[in-house]
């Protein structure tokens, strides 16, 4: 019987795999078991090994082929025929043991570790800081391109976009053009749903180890700064759960108090108490720029801690509008976030149905629903009590 070649489909437009460069190292682990593989076992494991989408495994073929010709001529494989069984050489062997490289996702997480622990763990780097790491101190250590890399930085390894070719959730995207290491708890896209959060250490060369340990034991355990809460809040989107509000009672387009502003926070609060909760960043505009809260603060007159003016102002909201009992499922938080005072509003879903109640108004209900609080009438409101806070199953 022959034994068909393994044959390629034709490369499509958008498919995107690792380079052959990308692909020597984790090559030459894969042979360093000392057995001869064809090029099937080649495709499956690198593919596993780098996290290749399925849909893009038939591409691996001619990135491989490329990857074990280099290594071919380098001295570290020998081929038995053209796309036949492969094996390691001595030369390959020492090289791995000796000297283990590391793949270019992985450098990315290395420089960027290195950077947090220079330079602190609530830090935010630009691609040019991560890439110039990786260039010092020679931590990939075999060529490369610079679009390489910066496509690897900004796409493969990031957990906040899409997965092309890599489900890696090495690092995170704060906000746009900083990026940070992923930590537990961060949102993730879909596409990268179990995929790596660091390195494994026996994949390092043992300087490198240690930067595992200290991403685990220190890094990935400290609890999220409120100020690092904040960022990571206000780089996302709006949600049935998230809301920002630019001001609190200052109108930026009018410029003058406005206390329509406070009645719309009132309404925001009751929202998520009569949903499931959510977070309220006061000081922040809608595409999640930090504003802060100067302008609000000189509507409160000359006050010597216009902050605490600030949060009492709020809680004076709360009574007057959703009733003291609504302060227990309410927690106000003023924070610094890179020289801006922001507001940070946590609302829990209340047990009870709250309601607007402002002097010299009916009563009024409001739920979240998506990224808006909506204002239900009475036949809707008695369905939503009865559903979301009587139907206990």
């Amino acid at each position: 019987m022959t034994r068909c070649a393994f044959i390629p489909p034709p490369r499509r437009l958008g498919v995107n795999v690792p380079t052959a460069t990308e692909i020597m190292p984790v090559l030459l682990k894969i042979l360093g078991d000392g057995k001869r593989h064809g090029m099937d076992f080649l495709i499956r494991k690198t593919s596993e090994k780098m996290d290749v989408s399925p849909r893009n495994i038939g591409h691996m073929y001619k990135p491989i082929q490329n990857a074990k010709s280099m290594l071919k001529k380098r001295g570290f494989v020998k081929v038995e025929h053209y796309g036949g069984p492969v094996a390691i050489t001595p030369s390959g062997k020492k090289s791995l043991l000796h000297n283990p490289s590391v793949t270019m996702a992985e450098a990315a997480w290395i420089a960027t570790a290195i950077l947090h622990r220079d330079y602190g763990a609530d830090e935010l780097f630009t691609v040019g800081q991560i890439a110039d790491m990786v260039d010092d101190r020679k931590i990939y250590g075999r060529p490369y391109s610079k679009t390489s890399l910066q496509t690897t930085i900004t796409g493969t390894c990031v957990a906040n976009t899409n997965a092309t070719s890599a489900n890696h959730r090495l690092l995170y995207r704060a906000k746009q053009g900083r990026y940070r290491l992923y930590h537990k708890g961060d949102d993730y896209h879909k596409s990268r749903k179990g995929g790596l959060t660091c390195p494994k250490p026996n994949d390092l060369p043992s300087k490198y180890k240690g930067l595992v340990k200290w991403y685990k034991d220190i890094y990935n355990k400290r609890e999220m700064g409120d100020g690092q809460v904040v960022k990571r809040l206000a780089s996302k989107p709006e949600s049935d759960t998230l809301e920002f509000k630019s001001s609190l009672r200052y109108s930026k387009r009018g410029h003058y108090t406005d206390s329509k502003l406070e009645d719309e926070v009132a309404r925001t609060i009751a929202g998520f108490l009569n949903s499931k909760g959510g977070s309220i960043l006061i000081g922040v505009d809608d595409h999640g720029t930090l504003l802060g809260l100067e302008d609000d603060f000189g509507t409160l007159g000359r006050r010597r801690q216009p902050v605490d003016e600030f949060q009492q102002r709020i809680l004076t909201i709360i009574d007057n509008q959703l009733g003291r009992a609504a302060h227990v499922n309410i927690t106000i938080k003023m924070v610094q976030v890179e020289g801006k005072d922001i507001c940070h509003c946590i609302v829990s879903k209340s047990p009870t149905p709250t309601y607007l109640d402002k002097k010299g108004e009916p009563q009024r209900f409001f739920v979240r629903n998506v990224n808006t609080t909506r204002e239900l009438n009475i036949k809707d409101a008695v369905t939503h009590i009865l559903k979301h806070f009587h139907d206990k199953g």
